[in-house]
């Protein structure tokens, strides 16, 4: 597991000045035969110096929100279980947190036991004040957006009326300054909220399966992130890749953690092992916290979640 210190930054592209101070060094990896440059750096996030060069700046303010996107261009990943999980341990421990679930699958709500509305869908494309489509998740310092099939008629709309990269950030606006931590949950594809969702995060965890080709969908989203990067200046940091449905006992499970290693090297965050736990507490809509708190499964998100939680 990475030093709980430190906080990976992806950066794809120029990044301008680099403040070496910081304790930054750059390590260069290949992804399906493509280069990218990783930062390890601790407590950092971006900034500008005051001639305009992007700078890492290690000194936290005051109060911040912190937005964090689980993204993975693959289904399967287990990206909703994670966020449900990681948003929960948060709440559990003080932290006042949202999830807006930009899937239109609308799981989130579900994993939790709320009816899925069209609630993202009226922040997305602006229809009132964004307050009244807040959820009450019916937990303590827990609220939920929650979303539905509309939330891909959404999408729609945002494309073809050519919607900024910043839409979704700009939507949220108005919420930010009242939650700790805002959590978005994405859908499996490329383009629209999910690139949006992107743009709106300070930070990025990556879920990854591990299993035959689980670099693809990290290659897909990298270069993503890349495009983020170079085409609209996007500032955030990648805060670690979290391999998923892991068996100790499986070749493939030790072949695509080796494979995930020898390219994200201390990216890697410590696996979570593929337990029925998980499943049988979201089809009760229940947390894993809720469902069965002193399993191994509820210790490895805790252990997950502590992890981020001392990252930002």
């Amino acid at each position: 597991m990475p030093n709980p210190m430190e906080a990976l930054a992806l950066v794809l592209g120029a990044l301008g000045t680099l403040n070496r101070s910081s304790g930054v060094r750059t390590i260069n990896t290949e992804i399906n035969g493509q280069q990218v440059a990783l930062a390890m750096i601790e407590g950092a996030q971006f900034g500008e110096d005051p001639e305009g060069n992007t700078t890492l700046q290690t000194t936290k303010g005051k109060y911040m929100t912190t937005s964090i996107t689980v993204a993975n261009q693959k289904g399967g990943q287990a990206k909703t279980t994670t966020t449900i999980n990681l948003a929960a341990w948060l709440a559990e421990n003080g932290k006042r947190v949202l999830i807006v679930d930009n899937d239109p699958q609308g799981h989130c709500a579900v994993v939790l036991g709320v009816r899925p509305e069209p609630c993202v869908f009226n922040v997305l494309l602006g229809l009132g004040d964004p307050h009244q489509w807040v959820r009450d998740t019916g937990r303590k310092n827990l609220y939920l957006i929650p979303g539905n099939r509309s939330t891909a008629t959404a999408q729609s709309v945002m494309t073809a009326e050519n919607r900024p990269i910043s839409a979704v950030q700009d939507a949220i606006a108005p919420l930010i300054a009242e939650y700790d931590y805002v959590l978005f949950d994405t859908a499996p594809s490329a383009g629209g909220v999910q690139e949006r969702s992107l743009f709106a995060a300070k930070y990025v965890i990556l879920p990854v399966a591990t299993e035959f080709l689980a670099l693809d969908g990290l290659r897909q989203i990298a270069e993503t992130l890349g495009q983020l990067r170079q085409s609209h200046n996007w500032r955030g940091a990648l805060l670690g890749v979290l391999p998923t449905f892991y068996h100790t006992n499986t070749n493939e499970s030790h072949a695509a953690l080796k494979e995930l290693k020898s390219a994200f090297g201390n990216s890697i965050i410590t696996p979570i092992h593929d337990r029925t736990v998980l499943r049988e507490c979201a089809a009760e809509g229940k947390t894993i916290f809720e469902y069965a708190p002193k399993s191994d499964a509820a210790k490895e998100y805790a252990a997950f979640a502590q992890y981020v939680l001392k990252c930002t």
